[in-house]
């Protein structure tokens, strides 16, 4: 509702004006009256009207002053003078100083209600715009960095840069001739994130660069897009690189994963989309570089690395090492690998390229475990996927560690129970054929289809001993039963029990029993005497 207050010094004007016409159904209410100019002045004061009445011809001050006083205090509220046929001049003279309206006495109610209606709606159309102008207002406010940095991004997209420069100065920037730089960030925390956390991660940031580089007026940024912040240098002796520097540092400190890649330096203010690309090309090829670090364009090499990153010696024993089941050594042999590939300048897309060739070569070596061929393809597909989505090469290369661990879980569980029954098919074999001189560990794991260390490794953990120990004792102990219990010469037991040289035989005996095979002889003679 709005708010009418009626000033006559007539009180049956007063009350004619409040009862002939229904003022609350067009959207008023009449919050008082005054008889006087100086009392409607004070009433203006006390209740804050929306609209004020007020007769022209009063005692003392007259309408018009009150009006003029009102118009000058208080510029929102509307003032309508009522006025007879000959008072036109006092109107005249009102709307002069900014009354809204005038009404001629004799007062008719339809005329009363439409100047209501008309200023009524007035008021409420610029209420309107008032709040439309707020509005925009409030919005230009709260997005003026916004528009300030898209309008610093032209600076590098812009085919007029002197235009673009030259609008600029509207947010008060200056730009100095002769330097020109661009740097481009990355920032993360080196995971993916969906739209929530980006936006905490972009804010951090925001506000640790805006912290950083507040004392420095010659350096501007823009976000492009997350999570890349673009930073233009615009003075020649600023240190740029050095504080890229150390700004990497500030936000590796605050847990956040960051790289910084920086172009070149230009006198031209043209030249800096160059300069911008050249950043972007640094940030790009700088994928093996830590969190934390930054790299220039001129650190890059003149012809960019061609594929042979890795040596052939390296896929080689990386592939025997899985295919033998030597998981460790394989582990040992990607650690290499990486640490390679982080001396070199690489792009993203090639530490990808390399990775996804380490897997594949994984799972083609692993097909020697025994690990079923759906297993293995399910397995390639969600690592090869895992590894298209990896920003990092350090976890790169964990996820082919992380893979080596999973094959190895596979291969154990695969082998678990098959593995007991591989060990007491050879303990039997030996058992039955330990005579035959040429008995070894490869032809035994040729005969039960399985890897000789893998059958090494599973034989040592089953009996204890090594397949060589395990023939040897048991060849042994045969030794010592035809010794006791035939006439057999020492050199007829050792072929009997297949070792071809009885010096070789004799020596096994000794380690076996702690003594030698004369000893055993002695022994038996001096026995047959005592029992004479």
């Amino acid at each position: 509702m709005l708010k009418l207050l009626i000033v006559d010094d007539e009180r049956l004007v007063r009350q004619l004006i409040q009862i002939c016409v229904d003022w609350e159904e067009i959207g008023f209410t009449v919050v008082g009256t005054a008889a006087t100019a100086e009392e409607g002045l004070e009433k203006v004061e006390e209740l804050h009207p929306d609209v004020l009445f007020t007769d022209v011809r009063m005692p003392g001050q007259t309408g018009l002053d009150l009006a003029r006083t009102v118009v000058e205090r208080y510029p929102s509220i509307k003032v309508v003078v009522i006025s007879g046929y000959d008072e036109f001049a006092y109107v005249n003279e009102g709307l002069k100083i900014g009354i809204f309206d005038y009404l001629l006495k004799p007062i008719s109610e339809e005329a009363l209600q439409q100047t209501g209606c008309k200023v009524r709606d007035a008021i409420l159309e610029e209420r309107r715009h008032n709040e439309e102008f707020q509005r925009y207002k409030r919005e230009f406010e709260q997005n003026y960095k916004a528009i300030r940095e898209k309008n610093i991004s032209r600076l590098v997209y812009s085919q007029n840069v002197e235009l673009v420069a030259e609008n600029l100065k509207v947010f008060g920037i200056e730009l100095q001739e002769a330097c020109f730089q661009a740097a481009v960030l990355e920032y993360s925390f080196g995971e993916e994130f969906g739209s929530e956390e980006e936006l905490i991660t972009s804010f951090q940031a925001r506000e640790i660069l805006e912290a950083f580089f507040r004392q420095y007026s010659h350096i501007y940024f823009f976000e492009r897009s997350y999570p890349y912040i673009v930073m233009l240098n615009n003075e020649m002796q600023s240190g740029f690189e050095a504080l890229c520097r150390e700004l990497c540092k500030v936000l590796a400190d605050q847990g956040l994963f960051v790289r910084i890649g920086i172009g070149g330096f230009y006198r031209d203010l043209r030249q800096l989309s160059v300069s911008y690309r050249e950043a972007k090309t640094a940030l790009t090829y700088g994928f093996t570089k830590k969190s934390g670090e930054c790299i220039s364009i001129s650190e890059l090499p003149e012809k960019e690395t061609d594929d042979s990153w890795l040596k052939k010696n390296q896929i080689q024993n990386y592939a025997y090492y899985i295919g033998q089941g030597m998981i460790p050594e394989a582990k040992n042999q990607i650690r290499e690998i990486y640490s390679s590939l982080r001396g070199q300048v690489l792009s993203r897309d090639q530490a990808i390229f390399q990775t996804a060739n380490l897997v594949i070569e994984t799972y083609a070596a692993a097909g020697e475990l025994h690990i079923s061929a759906e297993e293995l393809e399910q397995g390639r597909m969600s690592t090869l996927a895992r590894v298209l989505q990896i920003h990092d090469l350090e976890e790169m290369e964990q996820c082919v560690l992380e893979l080596l661990d999973r094959l190895m879980l596979a291969f154990r569980r695969k082998n678990e129970e098959h593995n007991s029954g591989v060990v007491e098919t050879v303990e039997d074999y030996i058992q039955e054929n330990y005579f035959y001189p040429d008995i070894s560990l490869a032809q035994m794991a040729q005969m039960v289809y399985v890897n000789p260390n893998y059958l090494s490794r599973a034989f040592k953990k089953k009996t204890g001993k090594t397949f060589r120990e395990y023939l040897q004792d048991l060849r042994m102990e045969k030794a010592m039963v035809l010794l006791r219990n035939t006439a057999l010469k020492a050199y007829e037991v050792a072929e009997k029990v297949g070792i071809r040289d009885p010096n070789y035989f004799s020596v096994c005996f000794k380690k076996k029993f702690g003594y030698s095979v004369q000893d055993l002889d002695r022994r038996g003679t001096e026995a047959k005497t005592d029992g004479t």
